[in-house]
């Protein structure tokens, strides 16, 4: 019989369910209109034959009460959690008898707490704080010097900074030929997905195949380009940048153990993980476990042994604008492996001016370049609109300019450059205009915004083989996958594309 009702949520679709007593041990949720049992646990238990003094045990679902807040801007619900009685979370409450302030946290307002909790908050929060005290942390290292700076500044009476809010039709109207005339001289990417034995299963496994499938082809390329599986008795160690919770690092490690041959399945050596923010469920530690798994078939070889084979994992929590990668190199953990050591780095939908960052965050490093512990770098690029023109390398920004793409143009071609991945609201046709600032339909607008994109990678190009590397870029899977699906592949000129 029915003993309450509340909401859940499947696949962005507000769902009635009942929680119903199916016997005194298992409680069961049934969802009326999809038709699919969602917590039923264990129907053998009620049916199976035995003595009566089995231990039955409780089974029970719970049901996450979503906040029913509407998020105007996404058009979606609210992923927050409400309590009982109450139609909103915290954030979202509007019964002025039941909602409290809250208030931003001062070192980081991505966050908030109640105003009466903060002192207590501030004593515990260490979002947006960075480790100072780290021998890898060096303040702004990877932004513009001063010189640059100034370079800068003379080439344009425009501030540095993101997309400013005064861009207008006259904007676009005299900077959409100069785009489509500097991109006409490019030929179309290459459209190059692979794919990767290792995550076959996964791929089995799951519904939504989606960031499997980019993560696939990522290896791919790492494999492709012999950047996956060492040659000879060199350690490869792989950097990811923006890592969040070091998903695409599992994977490349658990590819690297597919390749590994010999009396000890060894993979990769070691991972440093760069992220500026704190991430939960965070996968440092099943890196080691698929290491352990992937060996426990070798009972041969002693433990000892095992451990020492054991990848090393460092999550270093900073900005990539103040990483000093030579201290990385010198940190015990990638030290002992001495000058056998080569680092890969890696990292999938680095944001914007991240991309940047991480690209003068190599350059920076004497270690990297001129001692060549830099061994490639394959990156999948996103959110050209948050880049930013200071941050640019050098010889991109020639590249812009010497095409007639000065500061002011880049503000406004970052914002066509969203057009491509965020222009189209569901319903919308082709040919729409929908009252844009610009007068273009939404396919022209996705069209111009494809254009800008490819001109800010090119830049990157430019400036990365006047440095002495060799460039690739391609598409690595279909726009269905994700729009943003350019992969960029750097490696230090002569090292090869073949995987051993």
């Amino acid at each position: 019989m029915p003993v309450g009702t509340t909401e859940a949520k499947t696949a962005e679709v507000v769902v009635p369910v009942q929680t119903v007593t199916v016997s005194s041990d298992v409680t069961v949720s049934v969802s009326s209109e999809m038709g699919t049992v969602v917590g039923a646990s264990a129907a053998k238990a009620n049916h199976t034959s035995g003595a009566p003094s089995v231990k039955r045990q409780k089974v029970e679902q719970s049901v996450r009460l979503q906040c029913g807040f509407i998020i105007p801007r996404k058009q979606r619900q609210c992923g927050m959690t409400r309590r009982a009685g109450q139609d909103f979370c915290a954030v979202h409450s509007t019964n002025p008898e039941t909602a409290q302030k809250r208030v931003a946290c001062p070192q980081d307002g991505r966050h908030s707490v109640w105003e009466k909790d903060l002192q207590r908050h501030l004593l515990k929060c260490r979002v947006g704080i960075p480790n100072t005290y780290e021998v890898w942390y060096k303040e702004n290292l990877n932004l513009p010097q001063e010189s640059e700076r100034a370079v800068c500044a003379a080439n344009t009476s425009v501030a540095s900074s993101a997309v400013t809010g005064d861009i207008t039709a006259e904007d676009f109207a005299m900077w959409i030929p100069v785009i489509e005339t500097v991109f006409s001289a490019f030929a179309p990417l290459p459209f190059i997905q692979h794919n990767h034995a290792s995550l076959s299963l996964r791929l089995g496994e799951l519904g939504n195949q989606k960031h499997a499938i980019q993560q696939a082809s990522l290896i791919g390329h790492l494999h492709a380009e012999g950047l996956l599986v060492p040659k000879g008795d060199a350690a490869h160690i792989f950097m990811e940048f923006g890592c969040g919770r070091a998903e695409l690092s599992r994977y490349v490690n658990q590819a690297a153990l597919h390749h590994s041959v010999g009396p000890i399945r060894d993979g990769a050596s070691g991972f440093v993980l760069i992220d500026r923010a704190s991430n939960r469920n965070k996968l440092e530690q099943k890196l080691v476990k698929d290491y352990y798994e992937a060996n426990a078939k070798c009972p041969l070889v002693q433990a000892d042994t095992k451990k020492a084979h054991a990848p090393s994992v460092l999550r270093m929590k900073v900005d990539i604008k103040d990483l000093l990668l030579d201290e990385v190199v010198k940190m015990p953990e990638m030290a002992k492996f001495g000058d056998r050591v080569r680092f890969i780095g890696i990292s999938k939908h680095l944001c914007g001016a991240a991309t940047d960052l991480t690209l003068r965050c190599i350059q920076n490093s004497l270690e990297m370049v001129k001692n060549m512990r830099f061994k490639g770098l394959v990156v999948a690029m996103c959110c050209r609109h948050c880049c930013a023109y200071d941050i640019m390398l050098p010889g991109a920004k020639q590249f812009l300019t010497t095409r007639g793409l000065d500061a002011r143009a880049f503000a406004v071609m970052m914002k066509m450059a969203s057009w491509a991945v965020s222009g189209r609201r569901p319903g919308m046709a082709d040919e729409d205009l929908n009252g844009h600032i610009s007068g273009l339909t939404v396919k022209e607008r996705e069209e111009i915004g494809l254009k800008a994109r490819r001109i800010i990678d090119e830049s990157r190009r430019f400036a990365l083989e006047s440095s002495g590397f060799d460039v690739k870029l391609c598409h690595y899977v279909e726009r269905d996958i994700s729009l943003e699906n350019v992969c960029l592949i750097i490696k230090p000129k002569g090292e090869g594309s073949e995987s051993p």
